[in-house]
């Protein structure tokens, strides 16, 4: 029998309080740091909201605005939690009582501890937001976001490490260097890694200090490297910091927005009325008081109104996109630099991929032979795909469709999908819609692909391609008898088992032993579908890519003892289904410490 364990997530934030008279008088500004993900550990059910919609009207539901509002504005209010699911915000203080002598339950707000440390203790939530006042050192061009720094903990952009601060900092001094840090540099996120065998020796002396650590700054975010970004839950090694002040700046096109019809985004940081969809993005692209990752389009009722959104899928999974007739998602997104040439028997599609790419191009279709790719002299990557030939086409997925009103013309085309791992699909993909419209009745063809970026750019989204898990086989490294362990997928969020998710979806792989007198060292760890397989675990149990699969970490717990290890969903092309083989030393006692190159 399987043991199922729900593992609360402790996350220790440390910052200097803005509000409390216990904390030292701020030199610099009062600003709202956005922490994704976390929430304080109990909420008081009788607190009234600082601020509910009143109404389910659009422009009502989109509440942060007006939460930021009322909390920047109140002394009293140390920071307010955003409820997504509810369009509802809950504030906090620092204080036991209002200046009136009121409680605070009466006043609007829950009371919160803080001490010399401002160290909070909070629990992970993928349906909240928790925002904080804080003192940072915020240059002058970011007095008007709402919120200059967002932190993720357990987040991170792996291999995107610029620059290393010479020495250990606080997660404060990380963000402030991300801040003013020039020098022909643009940072626009920090890595905070906490370093456990110092600040274990400050407790030992009884340091009253913020925990230190290393702060490794880049030049890329969960935006511009979503390929990178990588949330694992975990939020006693890293955090990811994002400075908001170097996002895209107002009016900034960062090329294209990514559609999809009938779906919207889980909340909206504010709401307003627009004349139509163009509107809506041109609001997305002039906003300034945060950045705006995308937008969603309702057009109901014969009322148009338009949703702002400073988040997106790569940091909140594919659990934050609902079906939503009548609406329209558009994510924001980098530009990719494609071009495409038509022929009478094939199209050409030229890619100029960005530094460090090292994935694939390819037509999307469960077929091969349909269509190759080479790498030119200059870098570019140019992919062909075979036309003119209609079973070959219906084989490969093109299709064909004649033009309305001009029986003369036929449009082909295709999807052409962008694959940033060389093996496996991730979240992080691209798909393209490439076609070329035929004239029967002469040789010209006219191209297409002009306004690709915002015309033929096709969102992947994740609910459009689901995958299964299969089984996942164990093996026994030892001669020993095989123990009790069992291996099981979960849902992160809901703690479920899985047995299929969505590209993308954060996914626990948990090995459970109910053996207190041996201990687990998993290794060589492959996931495979077919003749496709990908290792994940060398022979040491070191990853082979933390971007896939970061490796085990352990828990004991009564029974025995418990491994897990987060990922977020991939799949391979040309399957849906997704096995693991892993195998196990089993160790007396203990098993030897593995120490990995990448550490």
């Amino acid at each position: 029998m399987l043991i199922r364990v729900a593992l609360p997530l402790l996350f220790a934030i440390y910052f200097h309080s803005a509000t409390s008279g216990a904390s030292p008088k701020c030199a610099h500004s009062i600003v709202f740091n956005k922490l994704l993900g976390v929430r304080p550990p109990s909420t008081n059910s009788t607190v009234i909201p600082l601020y509910a919609a009143a109404s389910k009207s659009r422009e009502e539901s989109a509440v942060n605005v007006r939460c930021a509002r009322i909390c920047r504005e109140d002394p009293l209010c140390h920071g307010y939690l955003l409820v997504f699911s509810q369009n509802t915000c809950y504030g906090y203080s620092t204080a036991a009582k209002n200046p009136e002598g009121m409680t605070l339950a009466a006043s609007r707000y829950e009371h919160i501890d803080d001490d010399v440390d401002a160290n909070y203790q909070l629990v992970a939530d993928a349906n909240v937001a928790f925002f904080v006042k804080t003192c940072l050192d915020v240059p002058a061009k970011c007095s008007s976001k709402l919120f200059p720094l967002v932190t993720i903990p357990g987040a991170g952009l792996v291999g995107q490490n610029d620059r290393l601060l010479p020495r250990l900092v606080t997660r404060e001094e990380c963000a402030n260097a991300c801040f003013h840090l020039k020098k022909n540099f643009r940072c626009r996120s920090a890595r905070f890694v906490r370093s456990f065998r110092n600040n274990r020796h400050r407790l030992r002396l009884k340091v009253e200090s913020a925990p230190l650590g290393q702060c490794y700054l880049s030049g890329g975010d969960r935006f511009t490297n979503p390929e990178s970004f990588r949330y694992g839950g975990w939020g006693d090694d890293e955090e990811y910091l994002e400075n908001q002040c170097e996002g895209w700046g107002r009016g900034e096109a960062s090329c294209s927005f990514e559609q999809q019809r009938d779906l919207t985004f889980a909340y909206a940081d504010d709401s307003l009325i627009v004349s139509d969809e163009r509107g809506c993005s041109e609001r997305c692209l002039n906003e300034d008081r945060f950045t705006c990752a995308g937008y969603s389009y309702h057009n109901s009722s014969g009322r148009s109104t338009c949703s702002l959104h400073s988040d997106d899928l790569t940091s909140l999974g594919p659990k934050a996109i609902r079906v939503e007739f009548d609406s329209v998602y558009g994510r924001r997104v980098r530009c990719l630099d494609v071009a495409a040439q038509c022929y009478d028997e094939r199209i050409e599609v030229g890619f100029v991929p960005p530094e460090g790419f090292a994935g694939r191009i390819y037509l999307n279709t469960v077929h091969g032979n349909c269509s190759y790719d080479e790498t030119m002299a200059n870098g570019t990557r140019m992919l062909t795909i075979m036309t003119g030939n209609e079973v070959v086409e219906s084989r490969c997925g093109i299709r064909r469709a004649f033009i309305k009103g001009n029986v003369n013309n036929f449009l082909v085309f295709g999807y052409v999908y962008i694959q940033q791992h060389p093996f496996v699909r991730t979240q992080a993909d691209r798909l393209l819609k490439s076609g070329c419209i035929h004239h029967l009745n002469s040789t010209n063809i006219t191209n297409l692909m002009s306004n690709l970026p915002m015309k033929s750019t096709v969102d992947f989204i994740p609910q459009s391609q689901s995958l299964s898990f299969g089984s996942t086989v164990l093996l026994n490294g030892t001669s020993k008898i095989k123990k009790k362990v069992t291996v099981h997928l979960y849902d992160v969020e809901t703690q479920a088992e899985l047995f299929e998710a969505a590209l993308g979806q954060l996914v626990e792989m948990r090995i459970v032993s109910k053996d207190r007198n041996f201990d687990l060292a998993p290794y060589d760890l492959i996931a495979y579908s077919g003749e496709e397989s990908i290792p994940l675990l060398d022979s040491k149990g070191c990853p082979l890519d933390r971007r896939l699969f970061p490796g085990f970490r352990k828990q004991k717990t009564t029974p025995g003892l418990t491994l897990q290890a987060r990922f977020h969903a991939f799949t391979f092309p040309r399957s849906t289904m997704l096995n693991f083989r892993l195998t196990i030393k089993f160790c007396y006692e203990s098993c030897p410490k593995v120490v990995c190159f990448y550490q």
